[in-house]
């Protein structure tokens, strides 16, 4: 196989010599080596064929634009000298210019001399780890993507003068946007109000991604609250490098976040918790210690009918923090699975009298008990009272001017369902979700009842776990019925 090249390189006699001979030959012209004849020998070590004939090496090669064999081949062109490279006795490449009668280099001739040569050269073996690199190279890029595009986390990269270069799938998720979307906005873009965890904005430089860029030094879970132009505020949990070249220039920074939210949510519910049970333990304490004072100290001078107030006010007092304490403890055995169910049948119309002995005391509104009474259910009957009597508190407290209605229904064969229903200013729809989660304190017109915000809570944990639902239907001004169902 030869690569024919103009005649004036040489003769078809001189061409067949190369061709035959058993040392790999290549001819090149002009000062961009331009490919003319390479022998099979060549041409079989470089794995070629002759189609590459008449191109450049730069271009047959392209991953030894750098390489000695280049930088060889140029020096012999210009220099008119051969340029041997590899010690004697060894693997040697020779490039031998080929002076025409002006005394003008017009082609270099390149042989591979070798003591014994095996088929594999240097120069294969520099195209073999080339190769070898760029393969290894794409699988670190292919295995780099795959890693970012599964994490948990949300990836942004940002040139050094903040614009986001690149965004992974999560970040995509959290941001509610798209990579081309994202691509167009700065970390600190004003679109997006970036706040302090207290609510107060967050000025550019206190972001930590600025804070990083000007230390050039990590920053680790240093949490934001972001505002986007629709939507709620979500909190973020961000750590942030710096990204240098080889010269030790910041050229930009990656940065890894977390979408925190409701952890931050549960953290606020909690330190509301603390504040709630603090007041609330405190307000039944305050007045059994001034009922207790005043018994103690002052009872000399205390009318008989005084002394028996007092006495009511301090057992009202310590009913409440009973109450308060019941439902800490519940909520506690609750949260460990500790609360453990008695199962045993009983008829509904003892349930119901015994609700009714704690509302004795209620006059000012009509309790009424009706529906299929004499219906016989297997549950916990205490635990059961006890979500009866929070239900049934709830109405008083928040439609204090409503009678109150308690009804059991046989739905069918294997449920039954009891309701407490009361005429009172309804709950909004936005809200009723809300009424079941801990810590959830609802206001009527404007004014906030004492409560840990746990009874709900509790209820609904009881009735799950005797296997029913528990649920609420309400509409604005037509009252409230919440509802539980028990497997019969």
């Amino acid at each position: 196989m030869m690569i024919q090249f103009p005649s004036a390189l040489g003769t078809d006699a001189l061409l067949n010599i190369l061709q035959q001979s058993g040392d790999p030959t290549a001819i090149y012209t002009g000062e961009d080596l331009c490919l003319q004849f390479a022998n099979d020998a060549m041409l079989k070590i470089w794995d070629k064929d002759e189609s590459i004939g008449g191109k450049k090496f730069e271009e047959i090669f392209p991953g030894l634009k750098q390489d000695s064999i280049v930088t060889q081949l140029r020096e012999s062109w210009h220099s008119g000298k051969e340029v041997v490279d590899g010690k004697p006795g060894t693997l040697q490449y020779s490039y031998q210019p080929i002076v025409d009668k002006t005394g003008k280099v017009s082609c270099i001739l390149q042989r591979v001399n070798k003591p014994s040569f095996d088929g594999i050269t240097q120069l294969e073996q520099t195209i073999q780890a080339n190769e070898s690199l760029e393969n290894s190279l794409r699988e670190s890029e292919q295995r780099l993507r795959s890693i970012l595009e599964t994490m948990a986390e949300g990836v942004g990269v940002t040139d050094a003068s903040g614009q986001m270069v690149y965004a992974n799938p999560m970040a995509q998720r959290i941001l509610g946007l798209k990579e081309s979307e994202i691509k167009k906005r700065t970390y600190d873009d004003p679109q997006w109000q970036n706040l302090r965890i207290d609510g107060t904005p967050l000025p550019s430089e206190e972001h930590p991604m600025s804070i990083m860029m000007k230390i050039q030094k990590p920053i680790t879970d240093h949490e934001i609250a972001v505002k986007p132009p629709q939507g709620d505020i979500i909190y973020l949990s961000i750590n942030a490098a710096p990204m240098f070249d080889e010269k030790g220039v910041l050229i930009g920074g990656i940065g890894t976040f977390m979408d925190v939210t409701e952890r931050r949510l549960l953290t606020q519910s909690k330190d509301d918790f603390i504040s709630i049970a603090s007041h609330e333990l405190k307000t039944p304490v305050t007045a059994l210690k001034g009922s207790l004072y005043m018994l103690q100290n002052k009872r000399k001078d205390l009318s008989e009918e005084i002394k028996v107030k007092l006495v009511d006010k301090s057992v009202q007092s310590l009913n409440r923090l009973t109450v308060l304490i019941d439902e800490l403890l519940d909520t506690r055995r609750l949260e460990k699975g500790h609360l453990k169910l008695d199962k045993k049948p009983f008829v509904l119309s003892d349930l119901f009298e015994q609700c009714r002995a704690n509302f004795n005391h209620q006059l000012t509104r009509k309790i009424t008990f009706g529906g299929d009474l004499h219906e016989r259910v297997t549950a916990d009957m205490q635990q059961i009272g006890q979500v009866m009597v929070n239900l049934i508190n709830n109405a008083i407290k928040y439609a204090p001017e409503s009678d109150i209605a308690i009804k059991a229904n046989k739905l069918h064969e294997k449920e039954m369902m009891i309701s407490v229903k009361d005429d009172g200013p309804g709950i909004p729809e936005q809200k009723r979700a809300q009424l079941f989660e801990r810590y959830y304190r609802e206001d009527y017109q404007g004014q906030k009842f004492s409560g840990l915000g746990l009874g709900l809570y509790i209820c609904a944990d009881i009735i799950k776990n005797h296997g029913g639902t528990i649920g609420v239907d309400s509409e604005l001004g037509q009252g409230a019925t919440f509802w539980f169902t028990l497997p019969l």
